[in-house]
């Protein structure tokens, strides 16, 4: 039996961005988080179909509450393969998202909310 530790976290954040390939397998996201000094953007992944298809409907400034594990892989460069620093594989930690609430929207009412126009 073997024992793996996950590390987990919450955040809450205004979404700066997503991504959703066309596979459909994946969705990245971007949230602006508060910090004690200034605002922070953090990119967060998300391999849950049903999570993936929450996140494709979330608009620009929305507010939004996840949980989720930090995960370590090696990393890759363009090609595939994997980046190798003093004769060892370089590691990368990932924010896997698990949880999703949507806590509101930071738009004004006024604004039309157009779900067509892609935002950066």
């Amino acid at each position: 039996m073997s024992w793996k530790p996950e590390i987990t976290f919450t955040a809450v954040g205004a979404v700066v961005r997503k991504f959703l390939p066309e596979s459909g397998k994946i969705a990245f996201l971007t949230l602006e988080i508060a910090g004690e000094r200034r605002a922070e953007k953090h990119e967060f992944r998300c391999f849950d179909r049903a999570l993936i298809g929450d996140i494709n409907s979330l608009g620009a400034g929305m507010t939004v509450r996840i949980s989720g594990v930090v995960q370590s892989e090696v990393m890759k460069n363009k090609a595939r393969e994997d980046v190798v620093v003093d004769g060892r594989p370089a590691w990368v930690d990932k924010l896997t998202i698990k949880r999703m609430d949507i806590e509101g929207s930071s738009k004004p009412a006024s604004e039309p909310d157009d779900d067509n126009v892609p935002f950066a």
